[in-house]
């Protein structure tokens, strides 16, 4: 069974058309209540943007019906493993001893995590270095676009890298992008991802993905889960498949 975890990246740059941004990364993020591995997590925004845009993401988010999953109307509901609720928790108490802004949310019920979204991220911060799995936003803030794919390759995983602007979005995508062709991957090959989105909804991206585009992730963004000897054990899965990496953009 393969297993892709990752702390994906979604950089907006300041000529992004900042409607679309925020809405790839609204119905990205709050999918599954922000369980899954494609859900992005760290978002770097261009300095000239940056408060603009976390305002309107923040409007949209506290639009998201919250509570009960059998109701059809639910957006965000409890997440399902107690254990990723306690990382949620650490890491939001990690954040606000370094210095960020909770814009919203930041309130835990049992496993009801509320949308959040935390302002003024660094590296610094566990949940710019760990999977969040959960609907929690780091929000950081860069001033160029070399800076951009600093950050953006600053991470031991690699499964998905998402980019909207014009002028320099397509200069970011071939510094973060890995093989053009199959080709076999080295043990944890860092600062490279499995799947580039270029001002492309999630919904074009990953369309017939499973049958027509290669999944898979560089440095902890690809295991497999073996069974040997009567347990599960976990390798690492560029060493068995082959990987290139999926752009879409528009």
């Amino acid at each position: 069974m393969f297993e892709g975890p990752g702390n994906d990246p979604f950089i907006v740059l300041n000529d992004a058309d900042l409607e679309a941004a925020v809405e790839e990364l609204f119905s990205t993020k709050y999918m599954y209540s922000g369980q899954a591995c494609i859900a992005p997590e760290r978002i770097y925004v261009q300095k000239e943007v940056y408060e603009t845009f976390i305002n309107e993401f923040a409007d949209k988010t506290k639009s998201l019906v919250i509570g009960d999953p059998k109701n059809p109307e639910t957006d965000v509901c409890p997440l399902a493993s107690r254990r990723a609720v306690e990382n949620i928790k650490r890491q939001l108490v990690d954040a606000k001893k370094k210095g960020a802004r909770i814009i919203c949310g930041g309130k835990i019920d049992g496993n009801l995590v509320y949308p959040t979204i935390v302002a003024d991220a660094n590296h610094s911060m566990i949940g710019m270095r760990e999977e969040v799995f959960g609907p929690v936003s780091y929000v950081c803030k860069f001033d160029s676009a070399e800076k951009a794919v600093a950050l953006a390759k600053d991470s031991k995983y690699g499964l998905r890298a998402i980019i909207y602007g014009k002028k320099e979005a397509r200069w970011i995508a071939n510094a973060l992008k890995g093989a053009d062709y199959l080709e076999d991957v080295e043990d944890y090959t860092f600062g490279k991802f499995g799947t580039l989105s270029i001002n492309e909804p999630r919904a074009v991206t990953w369309r017939d993905a499973l049958v027509t585009k290669p999944i898979g992730g560089y440095g902890y963004s690809g295991w497999v889960w073996d069974f040997k000897d009567g347990k599960f054990i976990l390798r690492q899965g560029p060493k068995l498949f082959s990987l290139e990496t999926s752009v879409a953009m528009s």
